[in-house]
């Protein structure tokens, strides 16, 4: 007998075709929607404005939105030289950042930006006092001591110190450092150029500060409460950078401005003749004091020794020889049956 064949389960063509309408059904309100925006110049979506067109965000790539609502004339990211923000129906670029690195004439603005330091481990023949006249030529030279301490082992004594002098006064004050002592054993030098490092951060914090300007305006401007708590949020972090990065600015200062050289001073071991006076009678009374107490220790040995064998050795040894005297005994006469 034949088998009937399978029909095809009559919904599943209108399946397809409901699913085929439902895509092409949303494409065209999508388009009828981008339509009527651009007609009537109606603002840019969330999307848009914070980060989903290539336009509006770093370098043209595309972004997740963050998690802080969208606010008019509120920059949509930090420091990027196409951030926008949206103001009046327009979207507005913010202050841009300039390329990171130091050309010719930012070196020239600025200077050479080098960290130097240096270091010298010497002998000297009072730490002390060459202690006292490295502070001296230190300040005279428009630096200061920032550390110094002294200590004396076995009458040898070491002086470290730490000072910072300025920058151009490095080498000159190296070299007077080197005659204070007879023997130089080690002395290193080293630079960092931190030029790029430091007209970048300069031109970090410029912009940061003209984005905290813009920040200001916006909150005068701001309509409601929702605009301006958002706004003092945002504002509160582009302060929160500036504070930050004028500290490093400010240890980038210090450290170009003022190089640092590390001194390590150490006196040669002296042999020095004892000042007491020399007194034979007395040296012979401490021996003889000496040998009665090394007798008398001897005598509380020998005591204690007795006591300890009379005390305890000999009654142990009389139990000892009572009980093999017994035992013996004992023996004998089972032998004698």
């Amino acid at each position: 007998m034949a088998t009937p064949s399978k029909s095809a389960h009559p919904l599943r063509p209108f399946g397809i075709v409901a699913i085929v309408s439902g895509i092409l059904i949303l494409v065209l309100v999508a388009i009828i929607w981008q339509a009527t925006r651009a007609l009537f110049d109606l603002p840019p979506s969330p999307a848009m404005q914070w980060g989903v067109s290539g336009t509006a965000t770093r370098g043209g790539t595309g972004a997740v939105a963050p998690s802080m609502p969208p606010i008019a004339g509120i920059p949509a990211r930090e420091e990027s030289a196409t951030d926008m923000y949206y103001d009046g129906g327009k979207m507005l670029p913010i202050a841009p950042t300039p390329a990171p690195g130091a050309s010719p004439d930012d070196r020239l603005r600025v200077g050479e930006r080098v960290i130097r330091t240096g270091s010298l481990t010497m002998r000297v023949d009072d730490a002390a006092k060459r202690l006292v006249e490295l502070r001296t030529l230190t300040e005279t030279a428009g630096g200061f001591v920032a550390s110094a301490n002294t200590t004396d082992r076995n009458g040898v004594k070491t002086a470290y110190a730490t000072v910072r002098v300025p920058n151009e006064k490095f080498r000159e004050v190296m070299e007077a450092a080197k005659r204070l002592a007879s023997t130089v054993f080690d002395e290193s030098e080293s630079g960092q150029d931190v030029t790029d490092q430091y007209v970048d951060l300069d031109a970090r914090l410029r912009a940061a500060k003209a984005e905290e300007a813009q920040y200001l305006e916006i909150l005068k401007r701001a309509s409601d409460i929702e605009d301006t708590l958002n706004v003092t949020a945002r504002l509160g972090e582009v302060r929160s950078r500036i504070e930050q990065m004028e500290g490093q600015m400010r240890f980038l200062n210090d450290r170009t401005t003022y190089a640092t050289l590390s001194v390590t001073l150490t006196e040669e071991a002296k042999v020095e003749v004892p000042s007491r006076v020399w007194k034979p009678g007395e040296t012979f009374n401490l021996a003889l004091r000496g040998l009665v107490e090394s007798l008398q220790g001897l005598a509380d040995f020998l005591i204690t020794g007795g006591v300890f064998l009379i005390g305890f050795v000999a009654p142990v040894l009389l139990g000892a020889c009572l009980v093999a005297w017994i035992v013996w005994r004992i023996v004998k006469r089972i032998t004698r049956r």
